[in-house]
């Protein structure tokens, strides 16, 4: 049995197993795996710049946001998001350079690590 076949029977198992051989098994690797499943959310807030988070679906990235909100905006509301979202199109001068990693699963701006 060929590396791609065994691949492919591995992928009918569960879904936290079949993540972790995607990883395993990636022609890609890594980036690949966070590039195909993972995408950057911008959540814009009524008065303020808005919440950065990177997640697998819409419902994490949404739940993670209001998370976000009601720890540092309480006032605030959350308009719809922006769905992938680029470094390209961010506000470079508060928000580029006050940000975390955009491709990892969390909340990237504000950025809790600075």
């Amino acid at each position: 049995m060929s590396h791609w076949e065994e691949t492919e029977i591995i992928k009918e198992s569960t879904k936290i197993h079949r993540r972790q051989e995607d990883l395993r098994y990636s022609k890609e690797g890594i980036s690949e795996f966070t590039r195909k499943h993972l995408t950057p959310y911008w959540f814009p807030l009524s008065e303020k710049l808005g919440i950065g988070v990177t997640a697998y679906t819409e419902n994490e990235a949404t739940e993670m946001a209001i998370e976000c909100k009601n720890k540092y905006y309480p006032e605030q509301e959350l308009d719809k998001p922006i769905i992938g979202i680029t470094v390209s199109v961010l506000d470079e001068g508060q928000v580029v350079p006050n940000m975390g990693p955009i491709n990892f699963l969390g909340v990237w701006f504000p950025n809790e690590t600075l």
